[in-house]
């Protein structure tokens, strides 16, 4: 998975499933979009969690859920006052980005772009992991994953923004051809995981978490 992706979403199904299936061991892998994407297709991974769109013929995939990113601020911050941010609030403030080459860099960076306001690109970070934490620390603000907004609790602002930034999340299981590879057992626990993700989206959705 992502590791925005494993961080915010993973633990509490962890915990269900391993209670469920107590002698096996789950195996966690945390890295880009393509390393998930790479590692679904060649059937190293059951499956794999990533934003979408993801387009390979070797990888089936299920939406899962989608959701508004969310600006988080440092505590004490002056916009914390609002009650929605808006791109324009943001004009010239320090902002932690992704980094280069990344589809929630584009995003963002495109809708800036296109209204024409000036961010100070002060710091780079490869995951919202990262990037919350160093807003956390007073270091800028940023735009990121309602979840993981969430997990950090107090110890940052979030705040809804507009225009909304919607990201869109998927299930990467190996495709057809490939699943033979998979023992019987391993794909009953992989659906009973994916059974319990979703159950625990649904529980998110209704508590406001996205």
């Amino acid at each position: 998975a992502m590791p925005a992706l494993a961080y915010g979403l993973l633990p509490n199904t962890m915990g269900i499933i391993n209670k469920r299936f107590k002698r096996i061991k789950i195996s966690v892998e945390m890295g880009t979009r393509l390393d998930v994407e790479k590692g679904v297709e060649s059937a190293q991974f059951d499956f794999g969690v990533a934003t979408l769109p993801v387009n390979r013929q070797g990888i089936d995939v299920e939406e899962l859920f989608a959701a508004d990113g969310v600006c988080v601020l440092p505590k004490g911050h002056p916009l914390a006052k609002k009650s929605e941010i808006v791109a324009k609030d943001l004009e010239d403030l320090p902002f932690i980005s992704m980094n280069a080459g990344t589809l929630l860099r584009y995003q963002t960076d495109e809708l800036f772009g296109r209204l024409g306001i000036h961010r100070l690109l002060s710091i780079e970070a490869p995951s919202t992991l990262l990037a919350t934490n160093l807003v956390a620390k007073g270091l800028g603000v940023s735009i990121v994953h309602p979840f993981i907004a969430s997990a950090y609790g107090d110890r940052v602002i979030s705040k809804p923004f507009s225009p909304q930034i919607r990201y869109e999340y998927g299930l990467l299981f190996p495709a057809a051809q490939n699943r033979s590879q998979i023992s019987q057992t391993r794909s009953q626990i992989t659906i009973a995981f994916v059974e319990a993700l979703r159950k625990n989206v649904n529980i998110w959705k209704k508590t406001g978490v996205f």
